[in-house]
């Protein structure tokens, strides 16, 4: 029970950090330029730190950030979730109007949260070949659905074949790469 806690935990703090991304295209509504600023410099600073963890130096403040939300696969190599994290939100940005990409990085931060949130708490029904249960899935789809279904102009076909394509990438067994898929998916399904 106690490594159950300690697992939610950790994933509750990754996924807040996750979410995080939600603030880009609010920025990108000011400033195309400010975003893609201040996401180049995140991965640039998040990389470096990454490097100093890997040669055992203590970066203050990002040391503890992460050290509260590593996955236990992450610790002996270089983390990529933040890195495609933001790479997806800028392909989003670069490549479809403001408001698709908007629904695209949203996906990426509650779809995917909802998925691993309620996967790893409530997820009794594995879905073979892919690491991921039916009931994290279900919450991607119900999330994503919602978003779409703004976006769309409420259009619920159109939704649903959002949601179902959002959630058919978070589902494939790629790891960290579901964060570079999803917003581009979801943007491109809108169009």
């Amino acid at each position: 029970m106690q490594r159950i806690i300690t697992v939610m935990h950790q994933e509750a703090c990754r996924k807040i950090i996750h979410c995080l991304i939600v603030f880009v295209p609010f920025i990108a509504e000011y400033s195309y330029a400010l975003a893609f600023f201040l996401l180049s410099a995140g991965i640039i600073l998040y990389s470096w730190s990454e490097y100093q963890r890997l040669a055992g130096h203590y970066v203050p403040v990002l040391s503890d950030i992460k050290a509260k939300a590593f996955r236990t696969r992450d610790i002996d190599h270089f983390a990529k979730a933040p890195v495609t994290l933001a790479l997806g939100a800028m392909g989003a940005l670069a490549l479809f109007p403001l408001e698709y990409a908007a629904a695209g990085i949203f996906a990426l931060a509650f779809g995917d949260t909802a998925a691993c949130l309620v996967g790893k708490s409530l997820g009794r029904i594995k879905i073979p070949y892919t690491g991921k249960t039916l009931e994290g899935s279900m919450a991607c789809f119900a999330t994503v659905f919602i978003l779409a279904f703004h976006a769309s102009g409420c259009d619920i076909l159109k939704s649903a074949s959002v949601a179902m394509a959002a959630t058919l990438t978070e589902l494939l067994p790629i790891k960290d790469y579901d964060n570079l898929l999803i917003p581009l998916v979801t943007a491109l399904m809108l169009i």
